[in-house]
């Protein structure tokens, strides 16, 4: 679980940079780089990509403590119904 968190908050860090970035970046002619189309159609899909990836890890988590174990957050005692269950969410 610690290596898929720390690729989630990599690309949280990744995803606010970028949009602050845009956000406050002026183009030509004094625009704000994030009032174009073609820039928001590449880093929203993103940005609700993280808030997906976020919050199945949360779920994912909590639902490691419910199942039990040797200690708080083993995946150990989880059925193939489990793992199909989250394959399931994840898409």
């Amino acid at each position: 679980m610690l290596i898929a968190q720390g690729a989630i908050d990599a690309c949280k860090i990744g995803v606010t940079i970028a949009v602050r970035y845009g956000c406050m970046r002026p183009q030509f002619n004094g625009k704000v780089v994030m009032t174009y189309l073609t820039h928001q159609r590449r880093l929203l899909p993103a940005l609700a990509t993280t808030y997906a990836m976020h919050l199945l890890g949360l779920r994912l988590k909590a639902r490691g403590r419910r199942a039990g174990g040797a200690r708080a957050g083993c995946f150990c005692r989880w059925g193939r119904q489990d793992v199909m269950w989250l394959e399931a969410r994840a898409v």
